[in-house]
């Protein structure tokens, strides 16, 4: 889902009932606005880079929307590097 770009998918699976909704507020929801938050002093301070995992980007409280209403641009980056 992720190397196709299909966010969609992913926050589809993210939601669905293999993911408990304690699970989704404490690991998900939860850390990315602390994830953000904590960006957000190092991009202050210098150039960041920022990776994050796969279910961490979709939806309204997914890193991306809350970048992106912190004032922030979010563009996604394809890597060109495979040891296929």
């Amino acid at each position: 889902m992720y190397i196709a770009g299909d966010i969609e998918a992913i926050r589809s699976y993210m939601e669905g009932p293999d993911v408990s909704e304690e699970w989704r507020q404490v690991l998900l929801t939860d850390r990315n606005y602390g994830m953000v938050e904590n960006a957000d002093s190092l991009i202050q301070i210098r150039p960041t880079f920022i990776a994050v995992g796969a279910a961490q980007l979709p939806g309204k409280e997914g890193v991306i929307e809350l970048f992106r209403k912190a004032g922030y641009k979010v563009r996604r980056i394809t890597a060109t590097y495979t040891d296929r």
